[in-house]
């Protein structure tokens, strides 16, 4: 079997493989019931197809830039001239990643999203114990966070797992402006870095039904690539959870 990045999880005592960029079916027994792949490179059954988007860092800066929106050009001028500050941290302490937890979780609250809860946080522990994890954030000039991404990488791809700005949290335009310019700044210096360090693929993640989410993604003059994720029972006790996650999931829907 070749993947790139695993990780073996147990919830509720049932094991859990985690597989990211699977290029083949994973047969081989590492004792868990359910094996849960992410950004699966080929088709593979019980895997639902999504539609990722990434850009290729091979091309040079000037193309990158290039092919950038207008718009976003425009803002990340305006944001280099500010006295914002880049952070990179390829191997944040449990400190750093419980500041962003907390902040990450403000931003969830107001956009009426998921939390980043404790299993999720302790699958970017054990990323950043494999060094396949990377934050970075924007500080404003009272060193106030104005805006976080982190990313899984495999030193090949750079994967955007979260980003978090407290856009919403304030209604004045010269504010909101900031916040606006942080974010983008932060994701074109990010690109630039990743370059810089032997990345071939930026990865901004699926293409959600959120339009505002998929425009602004799209700004970024990447291509559209297929991916695969999803879970695969290896025993009758996987099949039995998965099997109640979907009533679970399905119950949600329709009560909402």
């Amino acid at each position: 079997m070749t993947y790139i990045l695993s990780l073996l999880r147990t919830s509720w005592y049932i094991k859990i493989a985690q597989i990211y960029y699977a290029t083949q079916l994973h047969e081989e027994n590492l004792s868990s019931s359910i094996v849960s792949y992410s950004n699966a490179l080929i088709p593979i059954p019980n895997l639902s197809e999504q539609k990722t988007y990434q850009i290729n860092l091979n091309l040079p800066e000037e193309i990158l830039f290039g092919n950038l929106r207008k718009s976003n050009r425009s803002q990340i001028k305006q944001a280099a001239a500010k006295s914002f500050t880049h952070i990179i941290q390829t191997d944040p302490t449990n400190q750093d990643l419980l500041l962003f937890q907390k902040f990450y979780n403000h931003f969830a609250k107001n956009k009426h999203t998921h939390r980043c809860n404790a299993f999720h946080l302790k699958t970017l522990q054990l990323l950043r114990d494999q060094h396949a994890l990377v934050l970075t954030k924007i500080l404003g000039e009272k060193e106030e966070t104005l805006c976080y991404r982190i990313y899984l990488t495999d030193r090949i791809r750079a994967l955007t797992l979260y980003s978090a700005s407290h856009y919403r949290r304030n209604n004045a335009p010269d504010i909101k402006r900031l916040y606006s310019l942080a974010s983008r700044y932060l994701l074109w210096k990010n690109i630039l870095w990743f370059k810089k360090n032997g990345h071939a693929i930026y990865d901004l993640g699926s293409l959600t039904t959120d339009e505002n989410i998929r425009q602004f993604k799209m700004g970024f003059g990447g291509e559209i690539v297929k991916a695969y994720s999803g879970y695969v029972p290896k025993n009758r006790m996987g099949k039995f959870i998965l099997w109640i996650r979907k009533v679970k999931m399905n119950s949600r829907w329709k009560h909402q």
